[in-house]
This record gives structure tokens, sequence and C-alpha cells, in this order.
């Protein structure tokens, strides 16, 4: 079995493949549980062994690039259509009082409509009163990245995809829809899913003599998970209005192209 980096975007459905590695038989190497990043968490990558997996919301510093390369690992890497990332984590936000925007979601917001579109948008910090109080320390301790569509507030989907493009150009990186992952139960192709857990048992080291690919299909799925929402594909519809929808087009729409999804999923 090899060595794994397992890296996901935020709220694109992490959990969905994380039941994976533990379930092929890979072993835990931190930092996914820590309250915030830090740049010592490289240290788990770097002592990664056969058959060990990191798993975090890392983004693809030159260090971390070496880190990679130099130790023969492979990467992992989890997304879903920014419209049902928005969502998701708009959720997550409403029902996580130790994040950053909730008090401004539950507080100073009373509709949805404007929480989806803040997300969209992002702060301009320019005009907006909250955007040092809450984005006055980087998240990360290196800068955005302008990978893909330009982006111009901190904290939008622009924003925050473009920080994670690198790994669509990485070396040795496995990359999964979470649309491809999620199997019937989330609305998804059975087919589909059974192909992505071939696949990913072949780039893992993965022996297929050991376990069912479907096997390994039926446990993905998890209801249960703390961050679980809806699981569904599509459940973005049912929280964009056509004038969101509009919102997400104008500021946002190149995103679609540049990570494969239509305008019409």
């Amino acid at each position: 079995m090899e060595k794994v980096l397992f890296v996901s975007i935020p709220k694109c459905g992490t959990h969905l493949l994380w039941r994976y590695f533990p379930f092929v038989g890979f072993k835990y190497e931190g930092p996914y549980d820590a309250a915030s990043f830090k740049i010592e968490f490289y240290d788990y990558v770097r002592n990664l062994k056969e058959g060990f997996y990191s798993a975090y919301h890392f983004l693809l510093t030159e260090e971390l690039s070496e880190i990679i390369r130099s130790n023969g690992i492979k990467t992992v890497f989890l997304y879903r259509d920014p419209r049902a990332q928005i969502c998701s984590n708009k959720n997550y936000i409403l029902k996580t009082p130790s994040h950053i925007l909730h008090r401004h979601f539950t507080e100073d917001m009373t509709d949805d409509e404007d929480r989806i579109k803040l997300l969209i948008q992002g702060f301009d910090p320019d005009k907006d009163k909250l955007y040092k109080e809450i984005y006055q320390k980087p998240m990360y301790p290196i800068s955005f990245r302008k990978k893909g569509p330009d982006f111009k507030f901190r904290g939008g989907i622009n924003a925050l995809y473009s920080t994670y493009a690198p790994w669509l150009e990485a070396p040795n990186c496995y990359c999964v829809r979470f649309e491809d992952l999620v199997g019937p139960k989330g609305g998804g192709s059975a087919e589909r899913q059974l192909q992505v857990v071939r696949e990913l048992m072949d780039f893992t080291g993965t022996p297929r003599g050991r376990l069912d690919p479907k096997e390994v299909a039926n446990i993905l799925y998890n209801e249960k998970a703390d961050t679980f929402h809806k699981g569904q594909i599509d459940s973005w519809r049912e929280e964009f209005t056509p004038e969101l929808h509009k919102i997400f087009m104008r500021e946002a729409g190149e995103l679609l192209k540049y990570w494969g999804y239509p305008e019409d999923v």
C-alpha cells in the first residue's frame, strides 16, 4: 500500500472519502482533527510510511509539493460543485457556534439568501466593516493563490476554489469529484461510483483480491457523520433562487467551466 495524502476542499464531502482509507486498511497519521492549520503539520506528511495516510484541507505550497515528491507520496484530492459547497458551508456555519462566521450569520442575518450571497461574493475589504474583524488574521500562513478565475473579495467562492485549483494539475494526484463518488444514495451513478472506487484502489495500492470494490463503495455514504447535511449532488437547487443563481453566474460562473461543471447539472 502507498503513502497517501488526502486533500479536500472544506464542505465538499470529506467524510465520504475519509471512510475509504481505514476501511481498506490504511492507518491514520494526523492532522485532520486539528483546530487550525499550522505549517508544522507538514511533519505528519513528511513522516508518512507505506500503508499510512494523512488528511487535511491542505493547500499546495512549494514546500508541501517538495515533501510529496521527495517522499514518494500519492495525493487524492476531493472537490464538488461550488454551488453545493456554498449550501453545505452555509448550513455548517449556522450549526457551528465556533465558526468564525456563526455570530454574523445568526445575529446579523435572518435570510438564507443573504447568507448564500455573501458566500458567493465574499467581503469587500474596502466597504465591509466586518472584514477586518473576521479576517484580521489569515486562515493559512500563505497567501491566496490566483489560480483559475479571478477573485476580488476575501471569503467568496472564487477565492476559496482558487486556493485549491493547483491540485488539479499536481503530479501524482488523483482528483475525484464528490458527484462521482457519492453513488445512488446521493443521487449519483452506481456505475461511476464503482469505477472511481476501483481507480482509487489501484492508485493507492489497495489489493483488489482482499477487498471487493462493491463492498468498499457501499460503506462510503455516511448519514451519521457530524458534518453531514443532505449529501445529494443536486441539493443546491433547493436553496438557490433564480436570482441567487444569476448572482453566482455573474460572480463565479467561470468556476463551473474551470472545474468541469455545466451551468445546469
